[in-house]
């Protein structure tokens, strides 16, 4: 069952409503920001406003839904037509075509309420999966929405992106950012300022104590010391979520971000080892 109420992104939420209520939202949404923001939640929680809608929320500014509605107890079961969600299996690097065709095979079953497709995320899907999801945006079938997640937008295909109404999930703010780790009864005292400033509580929650992002930014403020050791995909993202906090306050920082993002997509798509795209920032780092 989703929380109530979903925390940040007001504008965002206000905008769905307004697009929901004039009977006008799109059949294609790219939600895309960083990584453990809420994207997901929000993408879910639009799905079940549309899907439970209650007259007691009209007024809001909060999109919610009523958790007394017949398909509310599906939803939350897993067990309704009316939401598949789309994401990377266990021990795969990537959304396979075969995912989405299954996925399409579910639309095609009737029903007597819209559907929606949560793709999470668009940046982890494969080249034939990509094609997949463009063939069905560009021949949508009415009463289906598409909501795409992405962390790295620029990394998507640009025919993908254009069809898509597109929402920015910035980073939530320090209250909000505990706000959620209290709700998910995770104990703020001993976490980095830092990683709180970042305004993604989802990764908080996911890592736990395993976080690499504290280590990436003491190295980056000392390069020449040892460098972090652990899983080298988890230690890539930390890198790059420390280069992108870094980069307002140091403009050389800036262009390496940027360089190691377009590395880091390259691998994906090549299927390359991250550690060889890890040893190569770092060296890039020291030399800088």
């Amino acid at each position: 069952m989703l929380p109530n109420p979903h925390i940040g992104h007001e504008a965002t939420q206000t905008a769905l409503m307004q697009l929901v209520a004039s009977g006008r939202l799109p059949h294609a949404l790219l939600f895309h920001g960083p990584k453990g923001v809420g994207k997901r939640q929000l993408a879910e929680r639009l799905a079940y406003h549309v899907l439970c809608p209650s007259n007691d929320l009209v007024a809001t500014e909060q999109l919610g839904h009523d958790v007394n509605h017949p398909l509310a107890a599906q939803l939350d079961a897993g067990g309704s037509v009316g939401l598949t969600v789309v994401e990377v299996q266990e021990k795969k690097k990537s959304i396979a075509v075969e995912q989405v065709r299954n996925a399409m095979e579910k639309l095609s079953l009737s029903a007597d309420h819209d559907r929606f497709v949560i793709i999470d995320s668009t940046d982890n899907l494969s080249g034939a999966a990509a094609n997949a999801i463009l063939k069905h945006l560009e021949e949508p079938n009415a009463g289906v929405y598409f909501i795409l997640l992405s962390h790295r937008m620029s990394g998507l295909l640009p025919t993908i992106v254009s069809r898509c109404r597109r929402f920015h999930c910035g980073g939530l703010s320090l209250e909000e950012t505990q706000t959620v780790l209290q709700q998910n009864d995770v104990d703020t005292a001993n976490i980095a300022p830092e990683r709180l400033k970042l305004g993604a509580p989802g990764q908080i929650i996911n890592l736990g104590d395993d976080d690499p992002l504290p280590a990436w930014q003491a190295w980056l403020a000392s390069p020449n010391s040892p460098v972090p050791k652990g899983d080298a995909v988890a230690n890539l993202d930390a890198l790059l979520q420390a280069l992108a906090h870094a980069a307002p306050t140091q403009p050389q920082l800036a262009a390496l971000y940027q360089h190691t993002l377009t590395k880091q997509q390259q691998q994906q798509g090549l299927n390359l080892p991250a550690q060889v795209v890890l040893d190569s920032t770092i060296t890039d780092i020291r030399s800088a």
